[in-house]
């Protein structure tokens, strides 16, 4: 099994949204949230909206609609290096994760749990992206999950809860192993699963960058951020 990726599996959300989205006639003005929650950034699409808690009024998935267009988040995209080790990153993308999760059905329940460890104002902000660059001849992947205004490595002590978020068995949190090294000068979070497998993850301010190829690798693309 592939280790747990903190960026990665809920990136793989909003990138499967931004690749569906430029279906026509899929935007519109927008919803109107109920009163109390909190404003999503631009771009809302108009579909029929998820009820109730903190999917309330966002789109939801719909066989029989055309795939939104969902806003991508500049802010994290322009946190990606242009270039590592003289190669350009390319295929940078994002998405705002709330919007993504509740579009394909996550239980609100406990996407509220997973939010909670944050404020209340964070949470339709929150957003995930990647990219790709080549290093040593091969594809290397770089996950980034971004929780603005907050301290992105609180998820650290929260893995059960993100799983759970992202439709997983809490129990998997359990057979992962979270330690601290330090790779290309940084401080970064390697979390090992029950088969081995490892992600390197760093924060670099409020958001976490993930890396599961090698310890090299790795230390590449954290030496190119901040």
């Amino acid at each position: 099994m592939r280790s747990f990726a903190l960026a990665a599996a809920s990136a793989a959300f909003a990138i499967s949204l931004v690749a569906c989205s430029a279906a026509p006639g899929a935007t519109g003005p927008g919803v109107t949230l109920p009163p109390g929650v909190p404003t999503l950034p631009p771009g809302v699409p108009t579909l029929p909206p998820a009820a109730g808690g903190v999917c309330a009024g966002m789109p939801t998935f719909s066989a029989a609609a055309p795939t939104p267009t969902f806003t991508q988040d500049e802010a994290l995209n322009a946190k990606f290096p242009a270039a590592i080790d003289g190669q350009p990153v390319t295929n940078i993308q994002s998405g705002f994760w709330l919007q993504s999760m509740c579009y394909y059905g996550a239980s609100a329940q406990e996407v509220a749990s997973f939010l909670a460890i944050f404020p209340a104002n964070v949470a339709p902000q929150i957003s995930s992206g990647s990219a790709d660059v080549e290093l040593d001849g091969a594809s290397v992947d770089i996950q980034a999950f971004r929780v603005p205004g907050s301290d992105a490595s609180l998820i650290f002590s929260h893995i059960p809860e993100f799983i759970a978020a992202l439709g997983g068995d809490p129990a998997t949190a359990a057979d992962s192993v979270v330690t601290q090294s330090n790779i290309g000068g940084k401080n970064v979070y390697v979390i090992t699963d029950v088969d081995g497998d490892v992600t390197y993850n760093y924060v670099s301010g409020d958001t976490i960058f993930s890396v599961d190829s090698s310890e090299e690798a790795a230390a590449a693309v954290f030496a190119a951020l901040p």
